[in-house]
């Protein structure tokens, strides 16, 4: 069995000649890694996972190959979604440097920021984090079952994990629960991860 993580990228800079920095369009493109879900299951599953991001990321330093199967996109999520063969995805959503804290349109910045169409297990989004300090803000969709494991990785760790789930779909019985992650040069340190206040769930 395989896992995929779909990442999306901003090829604006990645191209030559570059876009001009004025540009309003979209330029984002899907990048898909796959790698076998029992080497990421392993003892060095996490390294095994980085260096499969990494080996689809260098596609970027070349031009050439930024926008290499971009025309078949969209029947590369077709067949994937009508796919019999069993296999594992996890995608990003948002970004860590767009600053939504940071916003203010006149009356004050926002206290909590969040990414509603994420809610889909598998995905996960991320934004800067309200406390900044170079932090990251993730966002987390599983099944109830699944979310129950994932909390008691923490307990394991001795870490007290602050949160308040809520069943936010029904019948799947997804739950969403938003991490804080300190970033200390660049690396994310695992005691520094706290589970923060559930995302409410989507209007309608």
């Amino acid at each position: 069995m395989k896992t995929s993580f779909l990442l999306p990228v901003d090829c604006q800079f990645h191209l030559t000649p570059s876009i001009t920095s004025a540009y309003f369009g979209n330029c984002i493109i899907v990048y898909k890694a796959d790698a076998m879900t029992k080497g990421i299951l392993g003892e060095d599953g996490v390294v095994s996972a980085v260096q499969t991001m990494n080996d689809a990321s260098r596609e970027m330093d070349n031009p050439e190959d930024v926008l290499r199967g971009a025309r078949s996109l969209a029947s590369l999520f077709k067949s994937g979604k009508s796919s019999t063969k069993p296999k594992i995805r996890f995608g990003f959503a948002g970004s860590n440097r767009f600053e939504e804290y940071g916003t203010d349109f006149g009356w004050g910045r926002p206290k909590k920021a969040e990414m509603i169409r994420s809610y889909r297990e598998g995905i996960y989004c991320m934004i800067s984090s309200i406390n900044g300090y170079g932090g990251v803000q993730v966002g987390l969709v599983l099944e109830k079952g699944k979310m129950e494991a994932f909390v008691s990785e923490f307990a394991k760790e001795q870490l007290t994990p602050i949160y308040d789930r809520k069943v936010i779909e029904d019948p799947a019985q997804l739950e969403a629960t938003y991490l804080d992650v300190l970033l200390k040069d660049g690396v994310p340190n695992s005691r520094s991860l706290k589970l923060m206040e559930v995302a409410p769930a989507p209007p309608g």
